[in-house]
């Protein structure tokens, strides 16, 4: 009896031996129950494994000592030595525990190695990413700051610019306007068209009458040379008549002079009107004088003519090179 009770020991001994080292150990994944490695699950299910490692190792040393004293009772029933009964039991126990105290070892050891090696890692990676992120929020604030400087001062200067222009172009405007004063019929430059076209009509028609006159001249003399050869006083009394008349229509004709310096008055005062608003508007955008194209002073700009360089008209008194002194270079 005592023989096959031992026999059952050690075959229950070795059944536990067989048995997963994680009968023990059991995670819980969460919907099926299943039971997964120990170095996979978290620190809450490591320990919930060592609980209950530890809970079964305890049942385990309870049953073995509950079967210990039967064995004893049984053996000491039977004649045989409790010594020996003895250490087959501490045999068994000890197989039977090995296992399951290897797996806590094991599972130690890993939370552990968890701790000294993985934690301080993590910590630390962890904590470069923080300050990184952290270095990188700084400079992006720094770039926003002065980005917002660039744009402040670009709009205020932009604004500053647009300011200046449109009271630029205010004051040009009024000066532009000042060129035709309100309330007038026609402004300066029509003015000054009409009265230019004025001098040329006249101009026109005062030549015309002085060579008229000096054709008549002309015949008179002649008439009066064949009077003083034929001796008819009266012949030459008409023709000094006639000669007279023609002074008069000359010095008529040459009245013209008076007026057309009074139109021509009135024109330059136009252009330098014209001028000093010109040179108000130049002013106000900064033109520096003499920049502009001297060609298109006195040519229009349509003109195509091939001699339009070459027609300057007459050159003033004071102004190119007189009679005098292309006669010294002969001399």
């Amino acid at each position: 009896m005592s023989q096959d009770s031992l026999a059952d020991r050690k075959q229950f001994s070795a059944e536990k031996q067989r048995q997963p080292a994680t009968s023990h150990v059991r995670t819980h994944n969460a919907g099926s129950g299943a039971i997964g490695p120990c170095h996979d699950a978290s620190n809450e299910d490591i320990l919930k494994a060592l609980l209950a490692m530890a809970e079964g190792i305890k049942t385990l040393v309870v049953e073995t000592m509950a079967a210990e004293r039967q064995v004893h009772v049984q053996q000491e029933g039977a004649g045989i030595p409790s010594s020996v009964a003895s250490n087959d039991i501490h045999a068994i126990v000890a197989a039977a525990i090995q296992a399951p105290l290897g797996e806590i070892e094991r599972i130690v050891q890993t939370m552990k190695d968890f701790q000294e090696t993985l934690l301080p890692a993590m910590s630390a990676a962890v904590q470069g990413t923080a300050q990184a992120i952290a270095v990188q929020m700084t400079d992006i604030k720094h770039m926003t700051a002065e980005i917002k400087d660039i744009e402040d001062a670009s709009f205020r200067g932009l604004r500053k610019e647009l300011a200046d222009m449109m009271a630029h172009i205010d004051k040009t405007k009024t000066e532009i306007a000042a060129l035709r004063p309100e309330g007038a019929d026609e402004n300066q430059i029509a003015i000054a068209t009409n009265e230019l076209d004025a001098v040329i009509e006249a101009t026109e028609m005062a030549t015309s009458e002085i060579l008229e006159q000096a054709e008549t001249i002309q015949t008179i003399v002649e008439n009066l040379r064949d009077a003083c050869t034929s001796n008819s006083v009266e012949d030459i009394n008409h023709h000094i008549d006639a000669l007279e008349n023609v002074g008069t229509t000359l010095l008529l004709a040459c009245g013209f002079q008076d007026i057309t310096g009074q139109r021509i008055n009135k024109v330059v005062n136009t252009l330098l009107y014209i001028e000093q608003h010109i040179g108000t508007m130049m002013t106000i955008w900064q033109i520096d004088r003499g920049t502009g194209q001297s060609h298109l002073m006195v040519n229009a700009p349509d003109d195509d003519r091939p001699d339009k360089d070459l027609l300057h008209g007459p050159q003033l008194s004071n102004g190119g090179v007189s009679q005098a002194d292309i006669d010294a270079l002969f001399d």
